[in-house]
Parts: structure tokens; C-alpha cells; sequence
């Protein structure tokens, strides 16, 4: 029973890798290519995406680099709930810019005052939970789920809409074609990560 237990903790692990290239790559490239594709309207919002995806990354792939400790250690579970909130305002930031209907400038303060401000409502009750000694463990866990139900899955679902609102939106028709596949897709993930 011990070899099954071994082999399903390798898995496990290689799954966290895979799952946390995925975002890497997704960050990294965005991060290169957004400056180059300076001729669409689009690529001004993907920053927020690209720190989203560093970030997914870093927490999918903190039990690969921390596996050989058997017992969660404190000081990371809080560094893994504190990314991952993060995280998620970022991934709820590219939603909100997606789907805005002002110029790029004009609305911005907005954006970033509804996710800055989710979060620090969400690091506010982080912190009463704390102060109320609710034991960490159901901090942990309350945390990521209020995170994940708060603001990933609008993140992710507005997200999924804004892309496709603004590939028909900005997009010039003779390029359609060759982008919408990829933002098609995109746009799907996002919705299934939500």
C-alpha cells in the first residue's frame, strides 16, 4: 500500500509541475509578446493577465519545491494564501479592463480600486479571523475559498466574455480570422478555470 501512496505523490507532483509551466508560460508570454502587438487595442489589458499567470505558477509549483516537508509549514501556507489572493485580484483586474467600454486611460482608477478593493476587504477578514483565533488550518482554507469564489470565478468568467467582446469589438476583420481561434480558446480556458 506504501508503493501506491508513493506513486500517487509523484504524480501529484508532476501534475503541480505541469500545472504551474502552463502559467509560467502563459506569463512569460504575454510578457514578451504584449510590447509587439502594440497594433491591438487588447494588449494594453494583458499585464494583469501576465501577473496572474507568474503567480498561478508560483503557487502550483510551492508543494514541488517544498515536498520533501511532510508537515505544512506556517509561514508558507500564509505566503501561499497571501499569493493566491493576489493572484486572483490580478486575474479580476484583466476582467474588469476587458470589459470596459471607456478608452484605455479613463477609467483605470476604477479598475483598480474594485479589485484592490476586493482584496483588501479579503486581507481584512484574514486578518479578523486571526485576531478572533479561528485556528489556521480553517483560516486556510476559508481564505482560499472566499479568494476562489470572490473574485477567480467573476475573474475568470468575465474575463472569458471580455475577450471575446473585445476580439469583435477591435479587431479588424481580414485578422479575425487569424486571432480569433486563439482568443476563442483563451477565452475558453478562462471560463473553464473559473
Amino acid at each position: 500500500m506504501d508503493w501506491l501512496r508513493e506513486a500517487l505523490a509523484a504524480h501529484q507532483l508532476l501534475l503541480a509541475f505541469l500545472h504551474g509551466q502552463a502559467f509560467f508560460m502563459l506569463g512569460l508570454s504575454i510578457a514578451f509578446l504584449a510590447r509587439r502587438s502594440a497594433r491591438l487595442k487588447l494588449t494594453h489589458s494583458l499585464t494583469p493577465l501576465a501577473v496572474f499567470g507568474f503567480c498561478e505558477a508560483l503557487v502550483a509549483w510551492m508543494p514541488v519545491w517544498f515536498a520533501p516537508a511532510r508537515e505544512l509549514v506556517p509561514w508558507l501556507a500564509w505566503t501561499r494564501l497571501l499569493l493566491l489572493g493576489i493572484d486572483y485580484a490580478f486575474l479580476l483586474l484583466f476582467a474588469l479592463q476587458t470589459n470596459a467600454n471607456a478608452p484605455r486611460d479613463s477609467r483605470r482608477w476604477r479598475q483598480w480600486a474594485i479589485a484592490g478593493g476586493l482584496l483588501g476587504l479579503w486581507l481584512l477578514g484574514l486578518l479578523l479571523a486571526r485576531l478572533l483565533d479561528v485556528p489556521a488550518e480553517h483560516t486556510w482554507v476559508g481564505g482560499e475559498l472566499v479568494a476562489r469564489y470572490g473574485m477567480a470565478l467573476p475573474g475568470g468568467l468575465m474575463g472569458a466574455w471580455g475577450l471575446r467582446r473585445q476580439t469583435y469589438r477591435t479587431i479588424e476583420r481580414e485578422r479575425l480570422l487569424l486571432v480569433n481561434p486563439h482568443l476563442r480558446v483563451s477565452g475558453f480556458a478562462l471560463g473553464l478555470f473559473a
